[in-house]
């Protein structure tokens, strides 16, 4: 991961700080709550925080490994394959978890 996110084995380790601080109720994940104040989307339209947080969720556990968050980060990453970027994308506007997306749901998206 490290080369997707543009990390040294430095960066990691600054990076694996910075989510424990994050982590402010101690349990070693980051829950719903502290991941949208760790990425400033309090503000974001409706539901993108969810979706965005169910993205990296990947053993919907409703909480965030550090794995999970660098994982996620990864796939943001400028150097992300073109299939993980359209799999983001196809998640963000699928609103309502149905696996699809109609031209409404789009609309609200964009």
């Amino acid at each position: 991961l490290a080369p997707l996110l543009q990390l040294d084995a430095d960066g990691l380790v600054e990076l694996l700080r910075r989510f424990h601080r994050l982590d402010s109720n101690g349990s070693g994940r980051l829950e719903y709550e502290e991941f949208v104040d760790a990425l400033d989307l309090a503000g974001a339209a409706p539901g993108y925080a969810r979706r965005l947080f169910r993205l990296f969720d990947t053993d919907e556990s409703g909480s965030l490994s550090f794995a999970e968050l660098t994982q996620g980060l990864a796939v943001l990453s400028p150097n992300c394959e073109p299939l993980d970027r359209l799999k983001l994308a196809f998640i963000t506007c699928d609103l309502d978890a149905e696996g699809g997306v109609t031209l409404s749901s789009l609309r609200r998206v964009v």
